[in-house]
């Protein structure tokens, strides 16, 4: 996905800085991450669910990774 980010600075009712940004953000399945770390080189690779030591459930927002080097 990419978004573009534009800021303007006014100062006394003048424009005096105009910046656009470009963000790009890429999105992976959980599975495709595990791969890889395990591609990286890290072991033991598992998937926590939100702050509790226990595997993800649906209703997770967010996964932790942990892993072995």
């Amino acid at each position: 996905m990419t978004s573009e980010l534009r800021a303007l600075m006014w100062q006394d009712g003048e424009l005096v800085a105009d910046e656009t940004h470009e963000l790009k953000l890429t999105a992976y399945f959980t599975h495709e991450l595990e791969l890889m770390l395990e591609q990286a080189g890290f072991t033991d690779v598992q998937v926590r669910g939100a702050y509790r030591d226990e595997p993800p459930t649906r209703e997770d927002d967010f996964v932790v990774f942990v892993a072995r080097t």
